[in-house]
């Protein structure tokens, strides 16, 4: 996985492949697969955190709104996906199988780790009209969350509440097992 995502920076980095809206390892997937060896080599819960809440709850937007447009015939399309596929399937590795149960004060370290990403990124953004993070000015993606800089305001807070969902969601249903072991 790590020689893959280190393949995927070297080709968009070359001078023929960048673009650069795409080709800087800035959007939230970027990082957050950086993270991986941490949460899976060495089980450290500050990465498993984040793997689990911006590598499901965040990187999983990119399978309903890709915003890759090559077909499977160019280079481009294998590395979106089949990214993807690892940052998200990592993210529910942690949970399914290492057995990563987040708590609230992982649903606060997430969004404040979104914060500082979202404060470093914002000003990169503006000053070079880019939109990583999906919070520039000119984000065709979000552009439904309203103007700008107040989308910005609108994509931080549902990110916090799928966050929520991410908490509480895991927590029901371990509520609703129990339950229904109690019953039998």
């Amino acid at each position: 996985m790590l020689a893959f995502q280190t393949y995927v920076q070297i080709w968009w980095a070359l001078p023929a492949n960048f673009i650069p809206d795409a080709s800087m390892p800035l959007h939230i997937c970027d990082v957050v697969i950086w993270l991986a060896p941490f949460a899976l080599i060495w089980r450290r819960r500050w990465a498993c955190t984040l793997l689990y809440f911006w590598g499901v709850g965040l990187s999983i937007a990119a399978f309903f709104y890709p915003t890759i447009t090559e077909g499977p015939a160019r280079i481009e399309f294998w590395l979106y996906w089949i990214g993807h596929v690892q940052i998200v399937g990592t993210g529910i590795y942690v949970a399914v199988v290492i057995g990563y149960r987040p708590r609230f004060a992982d649903v606060c370290l997430a969004t404040a780790a979104l914060a500082v990403y979202s404060a470093v990124i914002l000003p990169i953004d503006v000053l070079l009209d880019l939109d990583y993070g999906y919070l520039g000015p000119h984000s065709k993606i979000m552009a439904r969350l309203g103007p700008w800089p107040w989308r910005v305001v609108w994509l931080f807070a549902l990110q916090t509440l799928v966050f929520v969902v991410l908490w509480l969601g895991p927590r029901r249903a371990r509520t609703r097992a129990a339950e229904s072991l109690n019953r039998a």
